[in-house]
């Protein structure tokens, strides 16, 4: 899987195996060998990164994950590839409050479930559209306040990647 990591205005892109816990990473375009194990009550994760070893405590907090890793503060921003891309699709945070906002398909699929309807106020987070892709169902939420402008989206219909959804107005 990979994962778009920011820490202190520095993108690195991180890729691990499937499991995430030992083997081969590829971290800013660099190969390290690593093992993880996770946290367990009253103690930190442990990071061995190519023979180094990290003890690491982290939590959440809004969009940001906290890190204190060997003592020290980190606040990091991690994101795996479909967050990325769905942002990507989405826009950025300044387009949204400018104009219209157009909510696109992050990936092929079947429309399950449209929770809108047009005229609806929605606030930042609601549930707009569900999409079943690879067997896993993605709920598309509101990126800020709106009005539900228009609705393309329709139960039981396949859309492909990119496809315009649905449109918000900023309210």
């Amino acid at each position: 899987m990979k994962y778009f990591v920011e820490i202190a205005g520095r993108k690195i892109e991180v890729e691990l195996p499937d499991d995430g816990s030992s083997g081969a990473a590829v971290i800013g375009g660099a190969r390290a060998q690593f093992d993880y194990q996770p946290a367990l009550p009253g103690r930190p994760a442990s990071l061995i990164l190519n023979n180094r070893s990290y003890s690491i405590d982290c939590r959440r907090e809004d969009d940001a994950t906290l890190l204190q890793v060997n003592g020290r503060d980190f606040s990091a921003v991690v994101e795996d590839e479909r967050r990325a891309a769905m942002r990507r699709l989405l826009g950025s945070s300044s387009q949204k409050k400018k104009s219209a906002g157009e909510i696109k398909a992050p990936m092929p699929g079947l429309i399950v479930k449209v929770e809108v309807s047009e005229g609806e106020t929605v606030k930042k987070g609601s549930g707009l559209v569900v999409i079943e892709a690879m067997k896993m169902e993605n709920e598309l939420r509101a990126p800020f306040d709106a009005v539900v402008a228009t609705i393309s989206a329709v139960k039981g219909t396949a859309v492909e990647k990119g496809a315009l959804l649905l449109t918000l107005k900023p309210v």
